[in-house]
């Protein structure tokens, strides 16, 4: 990886090794926007929200808070094949901008999101997928070798960034679904200054 995604990966393991002394178990979602490149997060507004049982109230100016946008959003109602699941993950810039050229064209992903099982008095869990792009050529390299991408999971906690095959990926979401699980994918996308 280069530098940035070094500090940026260092970063989010060390806010989520936060969120674990302090027994949060809220921070999914701005674990995986920090290790996005996400300018201005902070443990204790996390710490905040999980105490007062407040969540974001608007997440489009949340992100815009951090240079980030969101650029399209789907529910995922039916299975997958590994190979529309690669095909996404290999491609997401253009999935993008398939869905709304006008608005999307030129837009760099900084990654996806994958929020599922929202409850009564609990939001969703999120899972960030980070786009090999940003990678270096060597990590890169591996990736595509291994058919593997970069994944930002909370509920792992001691080891919350990890590798992950896109068959794995495939079959953690499919079970999902096929559970009956409200699954969304989130196309988060950096704002240009």
């Amino acid at each position: 990886m280069g530098h940035i995604e070094r500090v940026r990966i260092k970063n989010t393991l060390h806010f989520v090794k936060q969120l674990g002394e302090l027994k949060v178990p809220s921070g999914c979602l701005q674990a995986s926007l920090l290790a996005m490149g996400a300018a201005d997060i902070h443990l204790q507004d996390v710490v905040y929200q999980h105490e007062h049982q407040t969540g974001i109230k608007n997440v489009d100016a949340y992100l815009h808070d951090q240079k980030l946008a969101l650029g399209a959003s789907f529910s995922l109602k039916n299975p997958f094949t590994t190979t529309t699941v690669a095909d996404l993950l290999d491609n997401p810039g253009v999935i993008l901008a398939q869905s709304d050229y006008n608005h999307n064209s030129g837009k760099r992903i900084a990654g996806l999101l994958l929020a599922f099982g929202e409850y009564d008095q609990e939001p969703p869990h999120v899972i960030g997928i980070l786009p090999r792009n940003d990678m270096t050529r060597n990590l890169r390299e591996i990736l595509k070798r291994d058919n593997s991408h970069v994944i930002v999971d909370t509920s792992v906690a001691d080891d919350p960034i990890y590798l992950m095959k896109v068959d794995d990926i495939t079959n953690n979401l499919n079970a999902l679904i096929v559970n009956g699980i409200d699954v969304s994918l989130h196309f988060v996308t950096r704002l240009k200054y």
